[in-house]
């Protein structure tokens, strides 16, 4: 794993996985994968906040993102 802002390089706990995981400012992970079984990619999103109201604005805001990615 790669910590962008500060070009830090660590062993990320999938090694051996096919994912590319992303660790954001606001704490939130995101995992992407191709499917194993269908001709897709899927995203995984696993927030952290103080309460459910800010964890759900996480996961809106990144549903967002991965949403606009389909072309």
């Amino acid at each position: 794993m790669v910590t962008v802002a500060t070009g830090d390089k660590t062993t990320m706990e999938l090694t051996g996985s096919n994912v590319l995981r992303y660790e954001m400012s606001d704490g939130t992970s995101l995992i992407v994968r191709p499917s194993g079984t269908e001709p897709k990619v899927k995203v995984y999103i696993l927030a952290n906040g103080a309460n459910k109201e800010d964890c759900d604005a996480k996961v809106a805001k990144y549903a967002a993102w991965a949403e606009s990615l389909k072309g």
